[in-house]
């Protein structure tokens, strides 16, 4: 009896090689190695530059993981799990220095307030003193010329003296009440300066804060950002059940448009899909560069009707959008899936349903919304 034929495949190669006992101990004694050296020599360069940026612990832990011969996933997993908790902590180390300079500032502004109160004070005070003492100058001086109209003359002109004394007390209350003055002026112009320099930091801060959660060549807010507000959001869902959606876009044979036209057309339409995207949701909604020709649209208190008719305004909007280059024109189009977030999956699980749905939408023909 003839042996059963097997058909040649990739499956059968490989069940073959795996059961094959002295392949496996090649494959180990040799493979393996190379393996474990690549890997090292790929990663090594980017966690040296991590040192000092990211914990020794973290750090030490993927090393470990590339020395155990981990999978190459978990170690990626890892590694760009060591830099996302980073930017989260420096992230809410900024948030901290920023509620840190608003409260000095009302610390400022309030301290300003009670010393200006407290400097008008002194000044009415003496100003008032001033013209106490200028109304009994003028009191003693009309005394001394009665006095004198009735031939009463004091020996040794002791009212002059004093009427001397008295106005000498005068003028150094006048001197005093110039430097008050003065002083009171001086020290609200340095708190002016004072609070402009503290506005200033807090400016600077709103801008690096903004800096650090957008995308420069769109203006939409960045994937880390986008990270961070669905972790929100989901959240918020927990305490309200107020529904949300998601928007995820591709351009459609984006590749093509940077091989023909170039990269620098590419961003320009790129940052054009992003303009498209910024007007047609609302200002309590989030649009995200979620990376290269992708983009993410967060839309809050919306249920999955209402976040696909918003993502046909945007597919529509792409599609008569005419794209010129001196004499060629041309139209692109995009893909989108949507999502609308169910109780209890994660923020991976939601961006995959949302993601399973733009890769449909590829499938069947591009240029659609499938949600």
């Amino acid at each position: 009896m003839s042996e059963k034929k097997i058909n040649l495949t990739d499956k059968t190669l490989n069940d073959a090689l795996i059961a094959n006992e002295n392949f496996n101990k090649l494959f180990q004694s040799t493979c393996r190695p190379v393996y474990k050296i690549s890997i090292t020599n790929r990663m090594l360069p980017y966690i040296d530059t991590l040192k000092g940026y990211v914990s020794d612990r973290e750090l030490s832990e993927v090393f470990a993981m590339i020395n155990n011969e981990t999978d190459i996933e978990d170690i990626t997993d890892a590694f760009l799990g060591s830099i996302a908790r980073q930017i989260i902590k420096n992230d809410k180390r900024l948030s901290t220095l920023t509620e840190f300079v608003e409260s000095l500032f009302k610390k400022v502004l309030s301290t300003q307030d009670k010393m200006s109160d407290n400097l008008e004070d002194n000044i009415r005070f003496v100003e008032e003193d001033i013209n106490q003492d200028k109304e009994l100058m003028s009191n003693a001086e009309e005394i001394e010329q009665i006095l004198r109209e009735e031939g009463i003359v004091f020996p040794g002109k002791p009212f002059t003296k004093f009427m001397e004394a008295f106005d000498s007390k005068l003028a150094g209350k006048k001197d005093k009440l110039e430097s008050m003055t003065e002083s009171y002026s001086k020290i609200e112009s340095e708190l002016t300066e004072y609070k402009k320099e503290v506005a200033q930091l807090n400016e600077n801060i709103r801008k690096y804060r903004q800096e650090t959660i957008t995308d420069h060549l769109t203006g939409l807010n960045n994937r880390k950002y986008m990270d961070i507000k669905l972790a929100e959001e989901i959240v918020r869902f927990g305490r309200h059940g107020q529904p949300f959606c998601i928007l995820l876009l591709d351009i459609d044979n984006f590749k093509r448009i940077n091989d023909v036209y170039g990269h620098i057309v590419g961003d320009q339409v790129i940052k054009h899909l992003g303009g498209v995207v910024k007007t047609h949701i609302r200002k309590s909604d989030f649009s995200f560069r979620y990376g290269g020709e992708e983009f993410l649209v967060l839309l809050l208190n919306t249920d999955i009707e209402n976040a696909v008719r918003i993502a046909e305004q945007i597919r529509s909007k792409v599609e008569t959008t005419n794209f010129t280059l001196k004499d060629k024109t041309f139209v692109i189009t995009v893909t989108i899936g949507v999502a609308q977030y169910m109780q209890g999956e994660s923020v991976e699980s939601f961006l995959e349903r949302a993601d399973k749905n733009l890769y449909n939408g590829k499938r069947f023909g591009k240029n659609r919304v499938v949600g």
